[in-house]
């Protein structure tokens, strides 16, 4: 027919070019989110089609003839890499695959108001929630897509290259009143980091790892070939990846669930005297808040915290820190950290001096303040938490700006090993259930401290501070083979949720020094009787036995290795996580 021949071949151009008539008209009359969402659904082919094209000259690369004992590997500078431990598994005879160009985002989709829906439908052919269009049934659960869809503004699915950092991730999604479901806390971080290598921050009580957040990543295997991993396709490398350390594949795109955000955060502090009062009411807040969200109570108090941690300044005094976005305030009440602003505190401290009354007889029950939300979610970064104030006075550290970001820490620490010598200092993550996390802790800072140490960390050694943050468990939920493998262990059914403890810093001893290979060591042996495990960016000490037959599926994994992985070009895990002799 006419019309057929006519329309049909042009209908795309017709229906772009009505777009930006749509997008020159709405910059007057919607809000700035629709008209960003207009301009990324307008480029997102254009942007695909690039992503494409880098990742196509990737897998050229790998396609091409190569000795068999060559590894691949990627292609990263000091700064780069979050990892305290060297890459002795790299050589000169390693490929090393350049990523750093992946760090666009392709696409914003949003889950328009319901308002808006019924105008706007004609734009698009699925008239459904983008999320349930995404999501499986199998994590929808987990995803709490319930209370996130009766906030019904600005929820968004954001398509990203798996290179772009977390700072620059949150720099576009934030003026459009978002943010992922998990931002870790270094601005460096990578979203391909963050699946491969685990990541956890203070919404991970809601919402667990970073992993979780997301429904779909692009991986290139070391043969060359391009797959694209979800619930529903190469289901098994999807949920076997996330924590594998790039030893499966390549990741380099990524679709990540994102939440609406505010402008500002709401900070509220809450003294402790005790590692088991504040263990208690972390895991009372987190399950009144995922008990309001399976209620259905989306806007009660419960459902509207947000962010969950606590630090542990000494054996007597904790600090549980909350967060909930605040639509407005004077900009003037705003405090800020060093991680945003030269010269202002670090946050540690900030919290530290705001909480101090809390400590003294008849005081108040908590303390409140605001903070911009940009600040908050990276409060963290300046000086890698506390870690650079064992070297550089924190009078002279907070006005040294980026100097001290967590990049340029992690950088110095490899390239000036006798300015921080890595056998002073305890840096590792340890993942708890909740029921054996305070035992766990109290143990930690006696064997610091020293064996002869009393179980109260002999009254202040051991390392201070301590960061605890409280992770949602999935293995209630979620089916074995559904779980990551290199990940949170199964806790038991009575305590279902995890806590991480993070120990950052130089040991305080009672006699003698830290001796870090034997006294790492101990501290293995105690998360596994505890029913723990680490977060593998750090030294491990672990037999190849030990780590494959007891601590982690093995068989699983190897079953992927053979399946993904034939060539074994990609390092195992074991050799690029586990440190050998006292290669530091």
């Amino acid at each position: 027919s006419l019309y057929e021949a006519l329309f049909i071949p042009y209908a795309k151009m017709i229906e772009k070019i009505f777009l930006i008539f749509i997008v020159s008209y709405s910059t007057q009359t919607l809000s700035a989110k629709y008209y960003d969402f207009f301009r990324y659904h307008l480029n997102h082919d254009a942007a695909l089609e690039r992503h494409h094209e880098k990742v196509r000259n990737l897998s050229a690369v790998l396609s091409l003839p190569r000795r068999t004992f060559q590894s691949i590997v990627l292609k990263r500078s000091p700064g780069e890499s979050h990892c305290a431990r060297p890459h002795l598994y790299k050589d000169i005879q390693s490929i090393q695959i350049d990523v750093s160009d992946l760090k666009n985002v392709i696409n914003i989709e949003y889950e328009l108001e319901r308002k808006d829906q019924k105008w706007l439908s004609f734009l698009f052919r699925d008239k459904q929630s983008p999320l349930r269009n995404y999501v499986p049934s199998t994590l929808s659960e987990f995803l709490d897509l319930k209370v996130v869809e009766n906030q019904n503004n600005n929820i968004a699915i954001v398509d990203v290259e798996a290179m772009i950092s977390m700072e620059e991730l949150v720099d576009i999604l934030l003026p459009l009143k978002l943010i992922p479901l998990v931002v870790p806390e270094f601005k460096g971080i990578t979203v391909g980091g963050s699946i491969q290598g685990l990541a956890a921050e203070s919404s991970s009580f809601r919402y667990g790892l970073f992993h979780h957040s997301v429904i779909g990543f692009e991986v290139l295997l070391s043969n060359g070939t391009i797959l694209w991993c979800s619930p529903s396709s190469n289901t098994d490398l999807f949920f076997g990846m996330p924590g594998s350390f790039g030893s499966l594949g390549i990741c380099t795109r990524a679709k990540i669930i994102c939440i609406p955000a505010t402008k500002y955060v709401e900070i509220t502090c809450t003294a402790h005297s005790s590692d088991k009062a504040c263990f208690d009411a972390l895991a009372l807040l987190q399950n009144q808040t995922l008990e309001a969200i399976r209620m259905g109570a989306s806007h009660s108090k419960a459902a509207g915290l947000h962010f969950l941690e606590a630090i542990g300044y000494s054996p007597s005094r904790f600090v549980s820190i909350q967060g909930r976005f605040v639509r407005s305030c004077n900009e003037g009440s705003l405090l800020r950290t060093s991680s945003s602003e030269r010269g202002a505190p670090w946050f540690f401290n900030l919290v530290r001096t705001r909480c101090q009354s809390l400590f003294l007889p008849a005081a108040s029950s908590n303390v409140s303040f605001l903070m911009d939300t940009k600040d908050y979610l990276f409060r963290h970064d300046h000086g890698s938490f506390w870690m650079a104030s064992y070297r550089i006075p924190q009078a002279v550290g907070r006005w040294m700006g980026s100097l001290l970001s967590s990049s340029n820490m992690f950088a110095l620490a490899t390239l000036l090993p006798w300015a921080f010598p890595k056998k002073q200092i305890v840096l590792q993550d340890f993942m708890l259930p909740f029921a054996s996390v305070a035992n766990f802790h109290r143990d930690m800072q006696s064997l610091l401290a020293g064996e002869e140490a009393a179980a109260s960390a002999g009254g202040g050694r051991g390392v201070w501070p301590v960061w605890l943050l409280p992770m949602r468990g999935c293995s209630s939920i979620q089916p074995a083979q559904h779980r990551a493998i290199f990940s949170l262990p199964d806790g038991p059914a009575a305590s279902p949720h995890y806590c991480n403890v993070g120990a950052y810093g130089i040991p305080s001893v009672s006699k003698g020094r830290y001796d870090f290979i034997p006294c790492n060591r101990r501290l293995e042996g105690l998360l596994t009787r505890c029913g723990g495990r680490k977060v593998l960016y750090s030294h491990a000490f672990y037999s190849r036995s030990e780590f494959y037959n007891q601590l982690y599926d093995g068989a699983r994994y190897f079953k992927l290795r053979g399946k993904y992985c034939e060539d074994g070009a990609l390092p195992e895990i074991f050799d690029k996580v586990v440190t050998r002799g006292n290669n530091l």
